[in-house]
């Protein structure tokens, strides 16, 4: 991964972070803003679960191409 890659996947786990602890906050004292801190969580949550999921499509399939390579099965 590179170093851009990187620093964006850990600047968009902050700002889901961020996105939650306002969620909290706001839950009692604001219940509109609460919702719109709660929406914006949760999408930030679905695109740092996209970028997992793919980064384990990425390493599964370099793992199957290595153990094909070397005549290996994965058990």
């Amino acid at each position: 991964m590179s170093k851009e890659k990187a620093r964006s996947f850990f600047n968009l786990v902050a700002k889901m972070r961020s996105a939650q602890r306002n969620y909290y906050a706001a839950r009692k004292k604001n219940p509109e803003q609460a919702k719109m801190y709660l929406k914006e969580s949760i999408d930030i949550e679905r695109q740092v679960d996209s970028v997992i999921s793919k980064t384990y499509d990425i390493l599964n399939a370099r793992k199957a191409l290595l153990l094909k390579e070397h005549g290996k099965t994965d058990k």
